[in-house]
């Protein structure tokens, strides 16, 4: 069986596995021992920005949610702007 998300967790987790993702997170949000991000770092940094335990909360949590739509919308036009070259 499949386990199905609500599309923001979907949509998170989308972010977390995307290299780019972490490419910008690099560049402005840098880790504390100065490593770059991963896929894990990546999932740990959007659940503080969302301010929720578990990216599966954001199907409950609307401010969460909302804090996601405006990550996404940033990083958006970041890498629309192509602001660090791949």
């Amino acid at each position: 069986m499949t386990e199905r998300h609500h599309p923001s967790e979907d949509q998170a987790r989308a972010l977390a596995e995307s290299e780019r993702f972490c490419e910008w997170l690099d560049a402005t949000a840098a880790t504390p021992h100065g490593w770059p991000h991963n896929r894990t770092t990546a999932k740990r940094w959007l659940e503080r920005a969302c301010g929720v335990e578990s990216l599966g909360w954001l199907a409950t949590n609307r401010q969460a949610s909302d804090r996601l739509r405006d990550i996404a919308r940033r990083f958006d036009a970041w890498d629309r702007n192509e602001e660090l070259a791949v």
